[in-house]
């Protein structure tokens, strides 16, 4: 495995997971999240930062191993099943 192309996939996870994240929790979701009692509190962004990295790299791993040439949704139909 190349570990530049996996570092480099993780970091692609980490920035626009980390974007669509903060627009989602902030623009769109904002005042609902303020409203629930639980969510008022300061996030653990130095626990949800190392989550994001982790998966960005199972992500980045995992993601070449997959065979996606043939597959029903790619393809259109459910008949090979």
């Amino acid at each position: 495995m190349n570990s530049t192309r996996i570092a480099a996939g993780a970091l692609a996870f980490f920035i626009s997971s980390f974007v669509i994240q903060g627009m989602v929790a902030f623009v769109l979701a904002g005042e609902y999240f303020a409203s629930i009692a639980t969510m008022r509190d300061a996030p653990l962004i130095y626990l949800g930062m190392p989550a994001m990295l982790v998966t960005g790299i199972a992500f980045a791993i995992l993601y070449p191993m997959t065979n996606v040439q043939g597959a029903p949704v790619m393809g259109g139909s459910s008949s090979d099943y």
